[in-house]
Order: C-alpha cells, then structure tokens, then sequence
C-alpha cells in the first residue's frame, strides 16, 4: 500500500510540473528550452527595441537596466560582469519591462543545480567566461563575468553561448539556454565621410573603424588632398594624404606601460596608444597635446614602441627638443602641442628624460583564464520514474520536461 501511495504522488508530480511546461508549450508553439529569448526586432519607432523572453529562459542582464541580445556588441579587452535573471513566464517588451518582469535567477532557482557558461561559436573573441554567486543561502545570485580578448582588428565577431543549469548529483543538464552577442570594433557611418577639402574626420573609440570603401569616398570627397584626422578628445590630431587606405582600426587609449614605469622610475611618461597600429601612405603631420606635461616637463622626447623595441620619433623634425626653448617646431607653445611627421601610428611614449638603452622591453601580457572542465563522480541513484534526483529547485523542475516530454535540447541553433 506504501508503496502504491508513493508511485500515486510520485506520478502525480510528474503530471504537475509536465501540465505547467505543456501549457507553456501549447500557448507559445514551441518545445521549451530550445530557443534563445535574446532575439529583437525593430519596432515601428526608431530606436526602440522589443525583447521577447520565452518562460523557463536564463539570460543576462547589465547594470540591471539592458538585456545582453543579437544586438550588444561587446569591446575586445575588457571585462563584462552581468546578472543572471530568470523568466517564470513569457514576456515582451522593452528591457525595462522584461527586466521589472522577471527576476535575478537564485539557488532557490535550482535547487542542488549549478550553472554554468559556455561558448558554442566565436571562442577566438572571448579570453575567459564563468559563473560566480554572490550572496548567501538560497537567496544566492549568480553573475557572468566574460573577458573579451585583446583583437584590434575590423572584423566583428558573432559568440555564441549557452547557459546550463547541471544538477550536481547526476551532471544531467535540465536547462540550456543559447544565445549571441558580438565582439568588436564599430565602423564610422557613412555621412562621416562627406569630409571635403581640407576637411576633418573625428575618430572616436564608440565607432574607431573606417574601411578601404569609405577611405575611398574620402579622399574623393578631400579631392586627393590633405585631410585633419582628429580625436573626438582633441588629444592627438593627424594631417596627411588618404588615398589607397585599407580596413582600419583607429581605437586608441592612453593606458601607461607597466614595464617602462617598473624600469624607468625616475622618469616622467605620457602615453598615447594604437594598438592596432596605423599605417598612412605618406608622410603626414602628428600632433599630440601636451598641456597636462608641459609645465612640470624640461625638456621632452619621443619614441615609438613597436615589437618591445624603444625608436626615437625623428621624422622630418628633431627626436628632442627643451619644451621652454624649441627648435623646429616640434613643440607648438601656442597650441600646445608637440609635433612631428610620421606615416605610422603605434603606441607612442613622451618623456621628459632621454632613453639611450632602447633594448627590447618585452610587455606583460595577461595570460587567458579558462575554467577547468569538471569532473563530476559517478553519478548516484535517481529517483524513479520520473529520473530526477530529489529536492531539484523549482528551474531544475521545470527543466524535467525534457525528459518527460523526450524533447531534445538545441544546443546548435543560430541566429
């Protein structure tokens, strides 16, 4: 009789949790845990998005007011850290309204599950992705932390990711959620090009790519003549011919050279860095605005750091000069500004005391960290017929479907 009452509640659970999730399934059409929520399509007013969010989805979410989509485009080296929501029922709308409308994914969520992160496509553009929680008990959250790697390329690359719910007792995985996002640089628009003679292109880091067609409308627009090429900062200015320019990427930063500091204390640096590098065709005049230096500086030299290797800016001009007392015009007292010609832009380092061993410099690169695969013991009995372990959380319940229903998981859809 005992055990006749324990297969009636056991199969009565079954009924509960697959009646919740064939509801789901019978008003949205499709097997659930099989398709990301992160799709958006534009609506009818400019700029405004809607995010549909299907019931059971993990997804990620940033500083609690975007949803990560097929339209976030992360930036090569930097970190991301996002919270995790989850969808108890379908929702659409904007990011404000799927995220008032769900809730940060707990492990009350899932029970004795884990969860984890991993890339399905477009592992070349990310140098590290794992789950931390934060928090204590049940109330317990858990956030993505994802490293983009250091890529100054044109190219836009499309990740794709999933993230599981795997209960720790039977390394079944009950959950899948896969989604996308992109790493990279974006292009200038268009319109940006419309320079004409003796005009001006802004680069700025929100859109640093120009490509060889856009070079190409130009120069036309320039008349094969000098362009400025400026910082959106109006820290550092280039003056020259474009004609023939390739796909480039013009992001720049002012981030200090560890090692220089390290090996140079008595020195006083400034920076300006293309990590992409920059080639021009010709010759063209550089300048680089020094006000923050020029009252604490003597005297000033300039080098380029290519390949660990210290070069002396020369150019047509002199590599040093007293900043009180200039000689050519490498330093503009009027704007200023130092000044020299060059074809390349690199990572450029000013300081105020000459460097006559120019050896090489080797840079500290920070080494990629990937999570060690887990290796989970043999998995322990579970609990028939419904196949679970028991005290699954309430996610790890409605993942049950999968097994109820046999509908297999999609671990491989793009889009």
């Amino acid at each position: 009789m005992k055990k006749a009452i324990s297969l009636l509640l056991a199969f009565a659970v079954i009924l509960g949790i697959s009646s919740v999730a064939f509801a789901a399934e019978d008003s949205l059409g499709i097997e659930p845990k099989t398709r990301s929520i992160l799709g958006r399509v534009v609506t009818a007013t400019p700029g405004e998005t809607t995010v549909s969010v299907e019931a059971g989805e993990i997804f990620m979410v940033h500083n609690g007011r975007t949803v990560v989509g097929t339209d976030t485009e992360l930036r090569p080296d930097e970190s991301y850290r996002f919270d995790l929501y989850y969808a108890r029922k379908a929702i659409s709308g904007t990011d404000a309204e799927v995220i008032a409308g769900t809730a940060k994914l707990t492990q009350a969520d899932v029970g004795r599950g884990t969860v984890r992160i991993r890339t399905l496509r477009g592992s070349s553009a990310i140098s590290s992705a794992r789950v931390r929680q934060t928090g204590t008990g049940a109330a317990r959250t858990f956030r993505a932390e994802i490293d983009t790697r250091a890529n100054y390329g044109t190219k836009i690359t499309d990740v794709e990711y999933s993230l599981n719910v795997v209960d720790t007792d039977t390394a079944n995985t009950f959950v899948e959620s896969i989604h996308t996002f992109t790493v990279g640089f974006n292009t200038i628009s268009d319109s940006a090009t419309d320079v004409g003679e003796d005009g001006v292109l802004t680069i700025s880091n929100d859109a640093p790519v120009v490509l060889k067609d856009q070079w190409s409308d130009i120069a036309r627009s320039a008349n094969y003549r000098n362009i400025t090429i400026e910082s959106d900062d109006g820290n550092w200015h280039w003056k020259g011919r474009v004609t023939g320019m390739r796909d480039t990427n013009f992001s720049f930063n002012y981030d200090p050279n560890i090692e220089l500091l390290n090996r140079f204390p008595e020195h006083e640096f400034k920076f300006l860095n293309f990590p992409a590098g920059v080639n021009f065709p010709t010759l063209g005049e550089m300048r680089i605005e020094v006000s923050d230096i020029s009252d604490t500086f003597g005297q000033v030299f300039v080098y380029l750091y290519r390949d660990g290797r210290l070069t002396p800016v020369h150019g047509s001009y002199a590599g040093r000069t007293r900043m009180t007392s200039p000689y050519g015009i490498i330093y503009d007292s009027g704007a200023d500004e130092i000044v020299f010609r060059t074809n390349y832009l690199g990572r450029f380092v000013i300081t105020n005391i000459e460097i006559t061993d120019t050896a090489l410099v080797p840079e500290i690169e920070p080494e990629d960290e990937f999570e060690e695969p887990e290796i989970y013991p043999e998995p322990p009995a579970i609990n028939p017929p419904t196949g679970v372990a028991s005290s699954t959380g309430a996610l790890l319940g409605i993942g049950l479907l999968t097994l109820v229903s046999g509908a297999a998981v999609n671990r491989k859809r793009k889009f």
